[in-house]
């Protein structure tokens, strides 16, 4: 049916049965609208008759980019009014019946638009096209189109605050928003801690993206202080304290890092809101409770475990650093100590104590019975059975201790390892207690593992050849310690020629007869090597990423006719891992 109306209106639209009153038209007119990315839009297409004109059949088209991924398109009033049926063939669509009933001016369909998850433009047009109109006479009607526009304006979005739900009087947090399409739109941000949304006498932050600032508002809020991101100064005012501030901007998120220092009189429960903000700030996301922190009251210095980076990852060797703060001065932290261990075992673990009296880092032993010791910045290394400690530095801030680290795990401590922090002031009484702060997984490195690869050619026969052998090493070339090339009748090294490359000494060896010795060269020498069977007057070699190429111009001698076996053999470092010998390929000397 749907092809068949179709067709209809195309043909009146070929051979134009009549011609119609002067003046008369119709126009189909798609609204414009905003929608948001990934998401939907809906647009009325309505027509207007003008001139007398009386439309019993509409057809016309939609046209748009890739930026719309999908249409769908439903009857209107007018459509439904008139008692006609809407058909679509993907993008063109028909309004008919076989009724004479005048479709009346309205809406004539609904167009619901899927725009994509990335667009290319903030501006999507669509066009209407090809309307043609007739009337129950099958006359044609002078009709057009009024195109519409989706706009797609960037949407800022409060992502998340951590931590979202602790307390004390010092804390470094992280403040994550994103922008539906470039980390770039966000123009401005604001933190609030404040035990309702009220913005006066509270810890009122805003970072400017277009200053590159951080500012601290005023108790009143009439104005604020401010300082460039990154910067050493401190800002406050009489609920809080602003220290070290970081923002990194990623593809579509931006984090804004701030350390903040509450002040005693600021003490109780506070919720902790967000607001992020494009362009003018005109769009934005209006204040959004992302979490909850609970200021307590300033007495004796209190430590904290504040956190470790990375706090979630794995491999092998990573440079941590750990955060430690105290409510009143960072030299109040006499001691810190790190422990990486599947649970809260310190024997057969990872486990370090930085001492600040001292100013040393130290791994205790697998026992725990004592430890190995370095002044912090040393180069020596410590490691016990689970790790290696290569690497030390402690910078303080205010009441922020940062101690990096720079740890190399070993394979007999794989797998996955939970991250526990302790912080202790003076004496040691007063402690954060163990804290798990992270995780880490340890990967076991696997060893190297070469490949004998190939001989060209690899069968066919004469008395001299230039032969090129090919190995590999699963990581790296440089590991293929020696190879051997053999040429037997059998896996038979006496009798035979038999050659060895030495990487490490640079050099090419023949073996004797009896292969109780060798006469050998460095690489790319002139000398000839022989034995009974073979001589080698040339040979190169050449590395390429995992590859090794060894290549020799081989003579054999008449005594050593008949089909032999190409037999190779590759080794890493000291041979422990090796090929084996591999058969991969013949020659028959014919001397």
């Amino acid at each position: 049916m749907r092809q068949v109306l179709y067709s209809r209106i195309c043909l009146m639209s070929l051979i134009g049965f009549s011609t119609i009153a002067l003046g008369q038209s119709v126009t189909l007119s798609l609204a414009s609208g905003q929608g948001a990315i990934g998401g939907t839009v809906v647009l009325p297409i309505t027509v207007t008759s003008a001139g007398g004109a009386q439309a019993t059949d509409i057809q016309w088209s939609l046209v748009y980019s890739p930026d719309i991924t999908g249409l769908t398109v439903s009857l209107g009033s007018s459509g439904t009014i008139a008692q006609k049926s809407l058909s679509c063939n993907g993008n063109i669509c028909i309004v008919t019946n076989s009724n004479s009933t005048i479709i009346p001016n309205g809406t004539l369909a609904i167009a619901t638009f899927h725009i994509a998850a990335n667009i290319s433009s903030q501006t999507i047009p669509i066009q209407i096209t090809g309307v043609f109109v007739s009337d129950i006479k099958g006359s044609s009607i002078p009709a057009g189109g009024v195109s519409g526009v989706i706009n797609v304006p960037p949407v800022p979005t409060a992502v998340s605050v951590s931590p979202s739900a602790s307390g004390g009087t010092a804390q470094n947090f992280t403040f994550l928003f994103s922008d539906s399409q470039n980390a770039a739109n966000l123009s401005a941000a604001a933190m609030l801690f404040t035990p309702s949304q009220v913005t006066a006498n509270s810890c009122y932050v805003i970072y400017d993206h277009n200053q590159g600032t951080i500012q601290l508002e005023w108790d009143n809020v009439s104005g604020a202080d401010k300082m460039p991101v990154g910067s050493s100064t401190t800002l406050q005012n009489s609920q809080c304290m602003i220290g070290v501030t970081s923002v990194t901007a990623s593809a579509l998120t931006t984090s804004i890092a701030l350390a903040i220092t509450f002040k005693g009189a600021f003490s109780g429960p506070k919720n902790i809101y967000m607001y992020g903000a494009d362009g003018d700030g005109t769009i934005n996301t209006g204040w959004v409770k992302m979490g909850a922190y609970t200021v307590t009251t300033v007495g004796a210095p209190v430590p904290t475990a504040v956190s470790v980076s990375p706090s979630a990852n794995s491999g092998t060797l990573q440079t941590f650093a750990f955060v430690f703060s105290d409510s009143q001065n960072a030299a109040n932290i006499s001691a810190a100590g790190m422990l990486f261990a599947s649970s809260l075992v310190a024997a057969n673990s990872c486990y370090m104590i930085y001492d600040q009296t001292r100013g040393t880092i130290q791994l205790e032993w697998d026992s725990v019975a004592g430890a190995d010791v370095q002044p912090v910045g040393s180069a020596t290394t410590l490691q016990n059975s689970q790790c290696m400690v290569r690497a030390s530095s402690v910078t303080t801030s205010s009441l922020w201790t940062t101690i990096t680290l720079t740890i190399m795990f070993k394979d007999a401590f794989s797998g996955s390892k939970n991250i526990y922090m302790y912080g202790a002031d003076g004496n040691g009484t007063i402690n954060s207690g163990w804290v798990q702060m992270g995780t880490y997984v340890v990967t076991t490195v696997s060893a190297p593992v070469p490949s004998a690869v190939s001989v060209s050619p690899s069968g066919s026969g004469g008395a001299a050849q230039d032969f090129t052998f090919l190995f590999s090493d699963s990581q790296n070339a440089a590991n293929l310690s020696a190879a051997g090339i053999l040429f037997a009748p059998s896996l038979v090294s006496t009798n035979s020629c038999y050659v060895i490359y030495d990487r490490t000494r640079g050099t090419i060896q023949l073996e004797w007869d009896n292969v109780a010795g060798a006469d050998l060269v460095p690489i790319g020498s002139a000398t000839t090597l022989q034995n009974s069977q073979c001589s080698i007057s040339s040979s190169s070699v050449t590395t390429s990423g995992l590859s090794i190429m060894i290549s020799l111009h081989i003579v054999f001698k008449s005594t050593f006719s008949g089909l032999k076996n190409i037999y190779l053999y590759g080794a890493d470092t000291d041979g422990t891992i090796n090929t084996g010998w591999v058969q991969l390929g013949t020659w028959t000397p014919n001397p």
